[in-house]
């Protein structure tokens, strides 16, 4: 289940996951490309319109995508924030309810920066926000992507050697979701 505050990039980060672990189809992909679909963000929007459920694989697993209103259990929740919004008051309900007990956090949007200062400022807000909740921050991953230039994917970019150097759990979301299904 994915959940993000407006303007985070949840479509834009379920339309890279897509891509990168091969949840379009080749008939899907040219049905895009007729369509002139060219940013990651309009692809949940049209998969919904045309009644697919998103879905991956990864290695040993299947991924499927559930609407944040699903009736289903979430193996694993994942939330996508991003340094330049406010997420704590649109995030308290769906995090209260526990939609479940595996959560990855994406930070998004981190080609913006060049260092690792806002990343951390925004790790240690959302730790101590979960703390306040109630919430294990031992079963959550944080992961500092860009979804837009599929960083922090599949493979770690160069640029972010802070991360690299300071992080503690999974590098790239295709290592915390391996992680967290575990």
């Amino acid at each position: 289940m994915f959940i993000g505050p407006p303007g985070a990039g949840v479509a834009t980060a379920i339309g890279c996951m897509l891509f990168q672990f091969g949840g379009i189809p080749m008939n899907m992909m040219e049905l895009f490309h007729r369509e002139k679909i060219t940013r990651y963000e309009e692809v949940p929007d049209k998969l919904a319109a045309l009644g697919i459920s998103p879905s991956f694989n990864i290695p040993g697993y299947r991924i499927e995508i559930l609407d944040s209103s699903s009736e289903e259990k979430a193996d694993c929740t994942i939330l996508v924030t991003s340094p330049d919004v406010s997420w704590e008051n649109d995030m308290t309900s769906t995090i209260a309810m526990g939609a479940s007990d595996k959560m990855i956090v994406l930070v998004n949007k981190m080609d913006m920066y060049e260092s690792g200062e806002a990343f951390q400022k925004i790790e240690k807000e959302i730790l101590d926000y979960f703390i306040s909740l109630g919430k294990d921050v031992t079963r959550v991953l944080i992961v500092p992507v860009s979804s837009a230039s599929e960083a922090n994917y599949v493979e770690e970019p160069l640029r972010s050697s802070w991360y690299n150097e300071n992080s503690m759990g999974s590098a790239t979301v295709l290592s915390a979701l391996t992680s967290v299904l575990a």
